[in-house]
């Protein structure tokens, strides 16, 4: 997860401002530059500078990370840390080789875009009560078509996330009808919007669908879950919920892949109990001499 976001934010701050202005990439300088940054964040994180409420990410920069090798005391070894920096390297080094699925580099295609917004936050789409935020990675237009792209550093071979961009094509939809509504914008239709994912570590690109039919599974699972969720808290607030009254998953991959997993441990070893300062040294208890 760390090298993902290292590569994440290597795209937005390095690689797509110079394709944005049309000025080649020294891919070697990106992947130096690239590891300064994880070395930097694994410094910062190390320190546990995020620990000092002055130390907030819009004020630290891209130098702010949090990693649980050192919130939750998780064994590492240097071996790890160097395949981490070394496996950064392979990926940015990689980039020129990404083909379309028409045979074009990626590159080329990105230089055709006429209009560039990486990282693209604050977008988001209403039904049924239900605000739906995506994060989209990449925003352009492409021979007058609207892309979503996503970018990947996943080594699975069954991981599916054409769902994540079918949200991002329509939170795009819809944001270009309320501009159109506002007479600031054009309405798009399903055949102007493409929905590319790009795997940097597989070295490969897919484009995935986008008409009436994807969207509406979509929808209709966003619906489901949004309702199971309702169903399983019935309707009471964070405050009013009672852990015990919820079930443990069974799925060993559901506390492995969890951001919460050493917080839920500590609870569910102390009784379902909790308390700040007792979470915060028995941390500092499991540090080493």
């Amino acid at each position: 997860m760390w090298r993902g976001s290292i590569i994440d934010k290597i795209m937005e701050i390095e690689i797509m401002p110079l394709i944005k202005e049309k000025k080649d990439i020294d891919f070697e300088q990106v992947t130096t530059n690239a590891v300064e940054l994880a070395k930097r964040q694994f410094k910062f994180s190390e320190q546990k500078l995020y620990r000092i409420k002055e130390n907030s990410e819009s004020k630290v920069g891209n130098d702010y990370c949090i990693l649980d090798i050192h919130e939750a005391n998780v064994p590492y070894t240097e071996e790890q840390l160097q395949n981490v920096y070394d496996s950064v390297k392979q990926i940015i080094i990689g980039i020129p080789e990404i083909k379309m699925p028409n045979g074009e580099t990626v590159l080329t295609f990105l230089k055709k875009a006429s209009f560039i917004v990486p990282n693209l936050r604050g977008w988001s789409f209403e039904f049924e009560n239900i605000r739906i935020s995506p994060q989209i990675d990449l925003f352009m237009f492409v021979e007058n078509k609207a892309v979503v792209l996503d970018w990947k550093v996943s080594e699975s071979a069954v991981s599916d996330y054409s769902r994540q961009l079918v949200m991002g094509g329509i939170t795009v939809m819809d944001t270009y009808r309320k501009k159109s509504e506002a007479g600031t914008g054009k309405r798009l239709t399903f055949s102007d919007i493409r929905l590319l994912e790009v795997n940097l570590f597989k070295k490969s690109a897919v484009e995935h669908s986008f008409n009436k039919e994807v969207v509406n599974e979509c929808v209709d699972y966003i619906y489901l879950n949004s309702e199971d969720i309702e169903l399983l808290t019935e309707g009471k607030s964070f405050d009013q919920l009672n852990i015990e009254d919820f079930p443990i998953t069974d799925k060993e991959g559901t506390c492995f892949f969890c951001k919460f997993r050493p917080l839920c441990a500590h609870i569910l070893t102390n009784k379902n109990q909790y308390h700040e300062e007792t979470y915060y040294n028995s941390f500092q208890a499991e540090q080493p001499a």
